[in-house]
């Protein structure tokens, strides 16, 4: 039997705001579409701990790419995956959050924005550099929405983000409760919408990036390997394996798959969407390493 790793705070406390109830409204669309918690209660349905929940977010893709011959290719990233490699709980995120609790209750009118302004009247702390955001206003491939504000304390080098999770339908309510923790915070705003293909084969090893969830994409970089690229081609039995020990053909060779790597931007010139790739379904298919493109997002890593 395959022992489970254990979960983390940060992977527990993000399984929590996922499926907090953060109620409904009688003008909301929920009642049409559904809302986000309860989509994502209903997918953990019989699992009984939080844990065990946590183990199923843990489990889910961190990114997908629905690749269709006729609208092109759509990137989705997972929120739980994408969270959870960007932010740490620790003792000192648990004081802030004690404190953030007593002072958000206390206040009649409370809004994460000004809890920094209350921080800085106590010579405690301050807003933090980054201000206040939301996923909604930015490039975004998230399968659900955010918003956030930072604060900063007169100890710690690092800022702190006070974040909440839209568990709603539409997106002007349905918010968790506020959460602190540690987090590079431009590392979050960053990777929004941050996607990468990749493409291996023929010779060639080639990456691309997009920062607008995969729109537009430009070449991180293209490698050729030259000798490899030959060396498949001659054991294809090519017509021009004679005089391919030519240096001048090879030469000239090299250069024209170096003009193609030149070109790379240019997708829809690179990438043909195969309907059925070896029972696969739809696939993007890199015409000069004649393999599949693989997608990832800033959900899969830090």
């Amino acid at each position: 039997m395959t022992k489970r790793l254990k979960i983390s705070d940060v992977e527990l406390a993000i399984t929590e705001m996922l499926l907090e109830n953060t109620g409904s409204h009688m003008l909301d669309s929920g009642g049409a579409y559904g809302r986000h918690h309860e989509q994502n209660n209903a997918e953990v349905k019989g699992l009984r701990t939080m844990r065990q929940k946590a183990h199923y977010f843990r489990a889910r893709p961190s990114t997908i790419a629905d690749v269709d011959p006729k609208f092109g290719i759509d990137i989705t990233s997972d929120l739980w995956h994408f969270l959870v490699n960007r932010l740490d709980v620790d003792n000192t995120t648990k004081r802030i959050q004690r404190i953030f609790d007593w002072w958000y209750d206390k206040e009649d009118e409370a809004y994460c924005d000004s809890f920094g302004e209350w921080l800085k009247k106590r010579g405690l702390g301050d807003e933090g550099y980054y201000g206040a955001g939301s996923s909604y206003s930015l490039e975004s491939t998230l399968n659900q929405g955010i918003q956030w504000d930072s604060i900063k304390l007169n100890n710690e080098d690092e800022e702190f983000i006070i974040l909440q999770v839209h568990g709603g339908c539409d997106q002007r309510g349905g918010y968790t409760h506020p959460r602190i923790f540690r987090a590079e915070i431009d590392s979050i705003i960053c990777g929004l919408a941050n996607t990468v293909a990749h493409s291996t084969g023929n010779g060639f090893s080639i990456c691309w990036q997009s920062d607008c969830g995969g729109y537009e994409w430009y070449s991180d970089y293209g490698q050729f390997d030259f000798k490899e690229w030959l060396k498949e081609k001659e054991s294809s039995g090519q017509p021009f394996l004679p005089i391919i020990k030519s240096k001048q053909v090879r030469k000239s060779l090299e250069s024209n798959a170096e003009k193609l790597l030149s070109n790379l931007d240019d997708t829809d010139d690179i990438w043909n969407i195969v309907k059925d790739w070896k029972d696969n379904g739809p696939t993007a298919i890199c015409t000069l390493t004649n393999a599949p493109v693989t997608f990832s997002s800033s959900a899969d890593s830090y």
